[in-house]
């Protein structure tokens, strides 16, 4: 799966090598209630540590991260 990045993705310190780790490890990820195509995924960075990545579904082959 691609993955699109918005500037707002890294504003925590997140890189790019975190968030395609804890998408590929990922241990929830849920549609967010009372929003429409807004989901929140944890997952685990390179260091093993617990993540939030925020994102939502541009098409079936891509999904367009940030940070809320």
């Amino acid at each position: 799966m691609e993955i699109e990045f918005n500037e707002s993705a890294f504003r925590h310190g997140i890189s790019e090598t975190d968030v395609r780790n804890a998408v590929e490890s990922f241990v929830f990820d849920e549609e967010m209630d009372g929003y429409s195509n807004k989901y929140m995924l944890l997952g685990f960075d390179v260091n093993g540590l617990l993540i939030e990545i925020m994102y939502n579904i541009v098409d079936e082959k891509v999904l367009r991260s940030f940070m809320q």
